[in-house]
């Protein structure tokens, strides 16, 4: 699994996906790529039950979408991020693992 801005831990059965994008956990193109494939990765794993979505970065867990991203994109990368976003929200819904946002901090 390679990933830039997180990192997954496993123990007893619960993956810990630790979220480390300064300066806000912004959602862009490389962190859903990663969301995406660490998804992948706890749902193929027969070893993981549960999945903690939380945030490396100290009193912040997401500021959501990068908007000064989206500000300066096009209306067809507006709309494929949004699709993007949705089918990353639906993987993690129809995969029987239970996965946790630890809203630690700031989140949008």
């Amino acid at each position: 699994m390679d990933l830039t801005y997180i990192s997954l831990e496993k123990r007893d059965r619960v993956a810990v996906a630790w979220m480390n994008k300064p300066k806000a956990n912004t959602y862009d193109a490389d962190l859903m790529r990663d969301l995406n494939t660490m998804i992948d990765d706890v749902r193929f794993d027969d070893d993981i039950d549960v999945c903690v979505l939380a945030s490396k970065l100290d009193g912040i867990w997401s500021a959501g979408a990068d908007i000064n991203l989206l500000a300066s994109s096009t209306p067809d990368y507006k709309a494929m991020f949004c699709l993007n976003c949705q089918e990353i929200l639906n993987k993690m819904e129809s995969t029987p693992k239970l996965f946790i946002a630890a809203i630690d901090g700031h989140c949008v």
